[in-house]
């Protein structure tokens, strides 16, 4: 990632950790990241809540494949379909960056609802349309960064912050 790129994904996750942990003054037993990633960010996430169990979602096979060696509990799964779990499985559930790549939100947050223990948060954050990058990507003609990622392709803004996979081409 480029220097200004890179500062901004690290203060949104700074924000995203800071949220979770204002949630949350007694330990975690069990935590979901949709879209973990390579499971860095997750389990910066899970130390500051205190989490004992970590789950995982991702769709990309080396981020997956890295979050399970980290030690978290992952698998590959559809967020359109719902969730994969039982029932007030989680106390925490988190997204960064998830929901602009969902089509059912509405089945999605259903979902995250009925995977809920009674006490459990859920934490989302997603690109803001109106934020000074995105209004100067539009005043320059570009996507803005939210809108650049649709299906497996990725165009329409020459600073987009998304990783090429090969695979999904």
């Amino acid at each position: 990632m480029s220097g200004l790129r890179e500062k901004i994904f690290n203060e949104a996750m700074d924000e995203t950790r800071r949220l979770s942990g204002l949630f949350f003054q007694g330990p975690v037993n069990s935590m979901l990241d949709c879209g973990c990633g390579d499971g860095v960010e997750t389990l910066k996430i899970a130390r500051k809540v205190g989490a004992k169990e970590v789950y995982g979602i991702e769709v990309i096979p080396e981020y997956l494949e890295s979050a399970s060696k980290a030690g978290i509990n992952c698998q590959s799964f559809d967020l359109d379909n719902g969730l994969p779990y039982e029932d007030n499985k989680f106390d925490l559930i988190v997204g960064d960056f998830v929901l602009e790549h969902i089509v059912r939100i509405d089945r999605f947050l259903k979902a995250c609802n009925r995977c809920l223990k009674n006490e459990g948060r859920v934490v989302l954050s997603t690109d803001n349309l109106g934020s000074l990058i995105n209004l100067g990507s539009i005043a320059c003609g570009w996507q803005p960064f939210s809108l650049t990622g649709i299906g497996n392709w990725f165009f329409g803004n020459p600073l987009i912050t998304h990783q090429y996979v090969p695979e999904l081409a």
